[in-house]
């Protein structure tokens, strides 16, 4: 396990040492393999911090995104959540000019819309939301490459899964889909609960876009929703390359976990001291590696204090 200084430096030039979130995404260059690249919040800017040692770059992004960002696994294109809506914007050093995707509607006092999370497909050609109109709802747009035109496909609303208990709570923490586009994993909390659950959009998803065609409401009875059977949560959930298996934070342990999707098989990957919980954790797949923001827990369990570092763990198959 080895400190990742980069940051540190960062952080230090910023007189600034929370971390509000923490993603990977790759760069490859043409004639070279792939490089992971981390994207950390800290403050109020989002900065872009490769492994090879090269200094931090703050993203032009820093002033319009909360804090939860995601990307195509090229880190071509990303989308992030405002205080005004959802915006989608290239991952680059040079400024780039953000688009708004779907704007907040305050100014319908009848039906206002907010938007509370985003994740955009590791391919780049869908886009999940979190949205609260008159119910909360999971909504799914296609996402045109070349435009970014959005098009609404498909809606599961969470406000009436919460009334037919099918879901603990219809506040969701996080929102991220898995590799292959099939699933979108979402978690809930209440003040005693924690629970996460899988949705299979693909049945839901047309083979070919129609612009004149009414949005799909998925039933609330569908088996295409399932609980994740784990007490677990991390920022953000961690699909593997294949979508077999996702890495989690054990909330009563604060060790960093795996569960394989189809068995419920659970493996622990790193276990931490007592004092210590881990507040964000991402991977690295061709290093075989996690990085995670290590926290020290108050005499109060539910209290954490930042650890002002990210560590490196290598191992992880």
């Amino acid at each position: 396990m080895v400190r990742l200084d980069g940051l540190t430096r960062l952080q230090d030039q910023l007189g600034v040492h929370g971390i509000s979130s923490l993603t990977t995404y790759f760069s490859a260059q043409l004639g070279a393999p792939a490089r992971t690249h981390l994207v950390v919040g800290i403050g109020q800017g989002i900065y872009d911090l490769s492994l090879d040692g090269t200094a931090p770059i703050k993203l032009s992004t820093a002033n319009i995104c909360g804090g939860e960002i995601s990307f195509t696994r090229d880190g071509r294109l990303a989308v992030c959540r405002s205080s005004d809506g959802i915006y989608a914007f290239p991952l680059t050093a040079a400024p780039a000019q953000p688009h708004m995707l779907l704007p907040n509607t305050y100014i319908e006092p009848e039906a206002p819309t907010t938007y509370f999370h985003v994740a955009l497909s590791s391919d780049g050609m869908r886009l999940a939301v979190v949205a609260r109109g008159p119910e909360t709802s999971l909504a799914v747009y296609t996402l045109a490459p070349t435009t970014l035109a959005v098009q609404l496909v498909a809606t599961f609303s969470l406000t009436q899964a919460v009334q037919a208990r099918r879901i603990i709570d219809e506040s969701t923490t996080q929102l991220v889909w898995s590799p292959d586009g099939n699933y979108l994993a979402f978690t809930t909390d209440t003040p005693t609960d924690t629970a996460t659950y899988l949705l299979h959009v693909a049945p839901f998803m047309p083979a070919t876009i129609d612009p004149m065609r009414e949005p799909l409401a998925i039933p609330i009875a569908t088996d295409a929703l399932t609980q994740i059977p784990f007490d677990g949560s991390t920022r953000p959930l961690l699909w593997s390359a294949d979508s077999a298996d996702i890495t989690y934070v054990d909330l009563p342990t604060g060790n960093i976990k795996r569960m394989t999707i189809a068995t419920g098989q659970v493996a622990t990957l790193l276990v931490l001291p007592e004092a210590h919980i881990v507040c964000y954790v991402a991977r690295t797949p061709e290093l075989h590696a996690l990085i995670f923001d290590l926290c020290r827990r108050r005499s109060d369990a539910e209290i954490v204090i930042p650890s002002d570092q990210l560590f490196l763990y290598s191992g992880v198959e």
